[in-house]
């Protein structure tokens, strides 16, 4: 997901861990 427009989204961090 890239959801940029409010700094870094929920499934960003899940996707990042």
């Amino acid at each position: 997901m890239g959801q940029w427009n409010s700094g870094v989204s929920l499934t960003d961090l899940s996707w990042t861990l």
